[in-house]
């Protein structure tokens, strides 16, 4: 099997090291102070990465889902935090685009939010109940018919980069539904009324994710808002695991690969005390570093 990038793979690549050498020169601060990292989000949004794998034909780069894995990979080295939140945009805009049960008109509208407008979005379908990961349960946040759209009322969580996404794709439950397993997405926009964040995020790290709650109460969305909606929802969610989870992968593999690279430096830098040698030529030490680099290198692949 032929693992060689293409020029264009390689460009795309260099692209995101050069973004991630930038990104870890704030990524401490941020996660220490638990701080929205806005302006590489901004940076990320100036150098077309909205509409990364959006299709050709919406307007979009058409980037392949290895393609974009070579990217995030290269950006978590740099801030872990930026690269997991911000995928989050990918990662709920592609399956709308790429499923044929969403209507070409809402698809149209997703892509001019995305590519013209340059709008990013974000997802939110965990519950405090339910991570709702394979819609196996009913959904406790609730979606009422009104008059011209719908009211929602809830309580979502591991709400990531919530308050600086423009949008967010919220799952909830149609209450005119009769099955278990229905659901239905709707785009909130960030000024959304009876939308509220509650800021419940305070971990040990990842902290400039700002996975917070997000609150709905009886927020009035329009007709236009709802983008899918199924009496089964387990389909859509099974046939888009690359998307909704499988996209996260690459940014640890960024991780694992930026800790891996920060082992070797130290163990050359640090030789201790009576010590002819750093201990980089300690035979445990050695071993330790190979193994963990067949490991990295064989997730890579």
């Amino acid at each position: 099997m032929d693992f060689q990038l293409t020029p264009e793979q390689q460009r795309l690549q260099n692209k995101c090291r050069e973004l991630a050498a930038e990104f870890a020169t704030r990524s401490a601060t941020h996660d220490r102070d638990a701080s929205h990292p806005i302006e590489n989000y901004n940076r990320l949004r100036e150098e077309g990465f909205l509409a990364l794998t959006v299709g050709k034909e919406w307007g979009g780069s058409a980037a392949s889902f290895f393609d974009h894995t070579i990217a995030y990979e290269a950006l978590g080295q740099g801030c872990p935090s930026t690269a997991l939140a911000f995928n989050m945009h990918a990662s709920v805009i592609m399956p709308l685009l790429e499923s044929a049960e969403v209507a070409a008109e809402t698809k149209r509208r997703i892509a001019d939010l995305v590519v013209h407008e340059r709008k990013l979005i974000a997802g939110n379908f965990s519950e405090p109940v339910t991570t709702s990961l394979i819609g196996e349960r009913p959904l406790k946040a609730r979606a009422r018919r009104a008059d011209g759209g719908y009211r929602v009322t809830g309580r979502k969580m591991f709400a990531s980069m919530l308050e600086a996404a423009d949008f967010v794709l919220v799952m909830a439950y149609p209450d005119s539904s009769t099955s278990p397993f229905a659901g239905i997405i709707l785009l909130v926009p960030r000024e959304a009324e009876g939308r509220s964040v509650d800021p419940n995020w305070d971990v040990l790290g990842m902290r400039a994710t700002r996975s917070d709650s997000l609150i709905l109460e009886e927020c009035f969305l329009p007709d236009s808002a709802a983008v899918y909606c199924s009496d089964d929802i387990r389909p859509f969610r099974h046939t888009y695991l690359n998307w909704f989870w499988g996209s996260y992968t690459p940014v640890y593999l960024g991780i694992a690969q930026a800790a891996f690279d920060e082992i070797r430096r130290v163990v050359h830098a640090r030789q201790p005390e009576g010590y002819a040698q750093p201990l980089a030529y300690h035979p445990d030490v050695r071993r330790h570093v190979a193994t963990m680099s067949a490991q990295l290198e064989a997730g890579c692949r």
